[in-house]
């Protein structure tokens, strides 16, 4: 239905989106487990115990397994998304828009999403664009852009691709 390959799909900015988003949740998910580790193992070190020590690995494994399914499902479903745009791709219209009507989004972190008109259609893009340390893409970089994107007509859902030059 469109001239859009994978590697294209690969490349745009929603797949790069959510690749990198859930990278973040398990980044923090390795950082919070190391903090967790290296503290019991210096209270291990102080008052090296048989007790203390088996008390301690399981404090550790409670931290590691319940962030782990905290951080854990929202990288899945960061991923899963990622994989649902690369299989659907090719059953979604193309379009070119202009990024002009920033919003932003309370949910992902005060990151800023765009309402754009595709054909008829008014439809909000996902909240790709910040200025804090865990973006992906600035939005000096995005705004007042012409993109091209792909529309789930289905799911009401727009995908940004790339700038078009």
């Amino acid at each position: 239905m469109n001239e859009l390959t994978t590697t294209d799909i690969k490349n745009s900015i929603d797949y790069r989106w959510r690749i990198h988003n859930a990278k973040v949740y398990l980044l923090l998910w390795g950082i919070i487990s190391g903090i967790v580790t290296i503290a019991l193992f210096i209270i291990s070190a102080i008052d090296f115990s048989k007790d203390v020590f088996l008390i301690n690995v399981c404090i550790w494994l409670g931290f590691v397994v319940v962030y782990g399914a905290v951080f854990g499902s929202f990288a899945l479903y960061q991923f899963m998304q990622a994989k649902k745009l690369l299989k659907n791709f090719n059953n979604f219209k193309i379009y070119q828009a202009v990024l002009d009507s920033p919003s932003i989004s309370y949910f992902y972190g005060r990151s800023v999403y765009y309402t754009v008109m595709l054909g008829t259609v008014t439809a909000d893009t996902h909240p790709c664009f910040s200025n804090s340390v865990f973006s992906k893409f600035e939005l000096s970089e995005y705004n007042n852009k012409t993109v091209r994107c792909l529309y789930d007509a289905e799911n009401w859902q727009v995908y940004l691709i790339d700038i078009v030059q």
